[in-house]
């Protein structure tokens, strides 16, 4: 999976994007896409669409008309889905203009398969589909494009019936089949052998070093007026570390993309969003420690930012 855009920096999936410019997030996320496709593996670009925010994802109604719509969010998924042929997309729980991600037709139908010509499927995410109605909820997801529910089919176990009494149609059947089906021969799954018979294992140490190779060389300064940067360290007195556990460690993000550091994280917290769910952690690299130790001669002081005044006073 691959997300795109950014649009709201308070997201607890803002980690996931690829940044707020659609055409770059697009081409991004298409290298991503082709890579593991190449790999014989089926590539999923989401949330389509405007998936902005974690909290309240389910009640929150972007509203946008279609060329907002076409110029920004949905341009970064167009790039992407077509320049990588992606073979996937992946429906969002929130709505747009007043209807649901996974059951709406002008997303999935009129823009990503007729517009764009996507001849991949469309899933669902995670229990995405709302529950107001298992026939309800099947009739309008399955006419609206959705192609896969997942994870347990809560309510396309009712597609038989849907199809038996002619809500759905035995030929919108034939094409959620035919186009996962599609997916698989594209990206090759039939051609690889059906087991594996010895992985190598993982060098994490070596995942580590090429990680922070690309995070250095992609850091960009794009302004450096009057050659403030570098500081120089001998002159500093006094430099405030302001945010959340910054004496403790760096915020990783989390949900179902975490990745945890090499000797574990510093730091767990539950997931605010969705309580139970998953949890945030904080890698092991304090900035307060790494600060200090680069400004030796600087007194470093710290505060966590829950109360603005005293940050501020700070």
């Amino acid at each position: 999976n691959t997300n795109l855009i950014g649009r709201e920096p308070r997201d607890g999936r803002t980690f996931e994007t690829k940044g707020e410019d659609p055409i770059l997030a697009g081409r991004m996320a298409a290298a991503h896409v082709n890579a593991i496709q190449d790999q014989h593996v089926i590539g999923c670009v989401k949330h389509f669409a405007f998936n902005d925010q974690e909290t309240g994802r389910s009640e929150s109604n972007v509203t946008i008309d279609d060329r907002g719509g076409r110029e920004s969010d949905l341009l970064a998924f167009e790039i992407a889905v077509k320049d990588s042929g992606a073979q996937s997309v992946m429906c969002s729980y929130n709505l747009v203009n007043g209807l649901y991600g996974c059951e709406n037709p002008y997303l999935l139908t009129q823009v990503l398969k007729n517009d764009w010509g996507f001849g991949g499927f469309v899933m669902s995410d995670w229990w995405a589909l709302p529950a107001t109605g298992p026939a309800t909820q099947t009739v309008a997801a399955a006419n609206a494009g959705l192609d896969q529910e997942q994870p347990d089919n809560r309510f396309f176990g009712n597609l038989g019936a849907a199809v038996t009494s002619g809500q759905v149609s035995q030929s919108r059947l034939d094409d959620m089949a035919t186009r996962v089906l599609r997916a698989m021969y594209q990206v090759g799954v039939f051609n690889q052998p059906a087991g594996v018979a010895s992985l190598d294992p993982v060098t994490v140490a070596n995942d580590a070093s090429i990680a922070q190779t690309i995070e250095e060389q992609g850091a960009v300064l794009l302004k450096n007026a009057n050659g403030q940067l570098p500081l120089n360290a001998t002159a500093l007195n006094s430099i405030a570390v302001i945010g959340s556990h910054a004496n403790v460690g760096v915020l990783s993000g989390g949900g179902s993309a975490q990745v945890h550091p090499i000797g574990g994280p510093a730091l767990t917290e539950g997931y605010p969003a969705v309580p139970g769910w998953a949890q945030v952690i904080w890698d092991p690299s304090s900035p307060v420690e790494a600060i200090q130790a680069a400004a030796t001669s600087a007194k470093v002081s710290y505060n966590d930012g829950t109360n603005a005044t005293t940050a501020a006073s700070l």
